[in-house]
């Protein structure tokens, strides 16, 4: 009896300690500003944010969200995970809720409709599903039934974002994974209608040349290839050490990104120029690291946070000590220059009306930024557990 009234006020406290290390975990602070962004030209670079943690585009003037679920650690148990969300004056309003699988993953958005893939079953076969921003309607788009009796059969597996590619038509294609495929086969998407199923004709052209990201079979990391005249296809010889790659044009060439990179020189970003002379703006040493790339004007914006190898367990990252590297960068495309604008890291950066940057962390906070780095309001700030990261 004596060591039950000890341990009843001992259970209390932990309980309580508990339910304080999760309200602090779970905090999420919301900015009261108005925000009206109208969005200008097209912006390719924000369909490029593979990394992000936070995907955002804009519909009626309002700033549209979704924390993604395979980065939000400090979201997992709040209402605002796995939901579509929009920020306006009146606070965050939850949209729609995208869940419906194991694994969901936002492909990009265009024109209106944001486009995801979905593991139903937990047996990494991924469906393709669309979210029309305006209506609201949720509709699944591939395999349709006449998909699964093709002849020959087709893999119906959708790959993830590096495999989207956005015509000047207005269509989207979609990558299938090309392992059981005898060709590389993409979904060909316009709105929420399903075109056909093909391989890619169209890139990105500069020039003379077309330029390609070639996502085959064993292609790790993908291939950065182009035609000319002839008709050949011809590779760019990159850094093998990136898990993944994207094409973002721009108005004075095409920048590569290398995602992900891992090497004691790694370079992160590349730029093909209108004379077809690849120059090489950002490398660093890098065992593990996460990068985000937006473009304003003639500037590129590049954001870092890099490790060193891994901490005494084996299993958790450890980053470089004092590290002068880490942070956001401007780079000048006309004469190539870079400078340190800010020492905070975003592993998304979006441009939207080019009044202001829109970036997120690892925490799934949201900041709106200047063009020189400042942050002119936290709109959407997430307090991680302590420790978590």
């Amino acid at each position: 009896m004596k060591n039950r009234k000890i341990w009843i006020p001992i259970t209390i406290i932990c309980v309580l300690f508990l339910l304080y290390y999760l309200w602090l975990g779970y905090k999420v602070t919301v900015s009261k500003a108005p925000v009206t962004i109208q969005p200008t030209g097209t912006h390719p670079a924000n369909n490029r944010q593979y990394g992000a943690s936070v995907w955002m585009d804009v519909c009626d003037g309002n700033l549209v969200f979704f924390p993604n679920p395979s980065n939000d650690g400090s979201l997992f148990a709040t209402p605002y995970r796995g939901n579509l969300l929009e920020y306006s004056a009146n606070g965050v309003n939850r949209l729609h809720s995208l869940n419906k699988g194991k694994s969901l993953n936002i492909l990009g958005s265009f024109d209106g409709f944001l486009y995801y893939r979905v593991d139903v079953t937990g047996s990494y076969n991924y469906d393709l599903y669309c979210h029309n921003l305006n209506t609201g309607e949720d509709i699944r788009l591939f395999p349709r039934e006449e998909d699964k009796n093709l002849q020959p059969p087709i893999d119906t597996n959708v790959m993830n974002a590096s495999g989207v590619f956005y015509a000047e038509d207005g269509s989207v294609f979609f990558q299938l994974f090309p392992e059981h495929n005898k060709e590389i086969l993409y979904v060909h998407v316009k709105g929420d209608t399903v075109l056909g199923v093909e391989t890619l004709t169209q890139g990105y052209p500069l020039g003379d040349r077309v330029y390609y990201v070639v996502n085959g079979y064993a292609d790790f990391p993908p291939r950065i290839c182009y035609t000319e005249g002839d008709g050949v296809l011809k590779e760019i010889p990159l850094d093998k050490t990136a898990q993944d790659r994207a094409i973002i044009p721009t108005e004075h060439g095409l920048l590569i990104h290398n995602i992900r990179e891992r090497s004691t020189s790694a370079c992160f970003l590349y730029f093909i120029d209108t004379n077809y002379e690849l120059h090489k703006l950002f490398s660093c040493e890098a065992m593990e690291s996460t990068t985000a790339v937006t473009v304003w004007g003639d500037y590129a914006f590049f954001s870092i946070l890099r490790y060193e190898g891994y901490q005494k367990d084996g299993i958790l990252l450890r980053r470089f000590e004092n590290d002068t590297v880490e942070g956001t960068y401007r780079i000048n495309l006309d004469d190539y220059s870079t400078e340190k604008i800010s020492d905070k890291m975003y592993d998304g950066l979006y441009n939207f009306d080019d009044n202001h940057l829109y970036a997120c962390d690892r925490n799934c906070s949201i900041y709106q930024l200047d063009f020189d780095g400042n942050v002119v309001d936290t709109l959407f700030l997430v307090k991680s557990i302590p420790g978590f990261w």
